[in-house]
């Protein structure tokens, strides 16, 4: 009996581990998105920054910046008993920032 207790355990932990790994990937692109969104409106400004290695890390426009560097750790997303959304990591500004500029 103790071992099914085990097993859904595991399998939670593991099903949350998917989703959060899904949801960073996604959260990846959509900054991917960003990033480009704002070199193509301002090429002269953003191209030749986002050329160069590592640009995240200096840049303040850049999404990668803001919502992985500044953003919540995946490991505090990962125990946290919160649904994984945007809604529940990011507050309401930096997505509605990122929201404006890709729609």
């Amino acid at each position: 009996m103790i071992w099914i207790g085990f097993g859904f355990i595991a399998l939670s932990f593991t099903i949350r581990f998917i989703l959060l790994y899904k949801f960073i990937g996604n959260i990846s692109i959509l900054c991917n998105m960003y990033d480009w969104k704002c070199v193509d409106e301002n090429p002269e400004e953003y191209l030749l920054e986002i050329l160069k290695e590592n640009y995240y890390v200096t840049n303040e426009w850049s999404a990668y910046n803001f919502m992985f560097l500044k953003g919540p750790s995946p490991i505090y997303m990962y125990f946290s008993f919160k649904h994984i959304s945007l809604d529940s990591f990011y507050p309401q500004e930096v997505i509605n920032k990122v929201k404006n500029k890709l729609i």
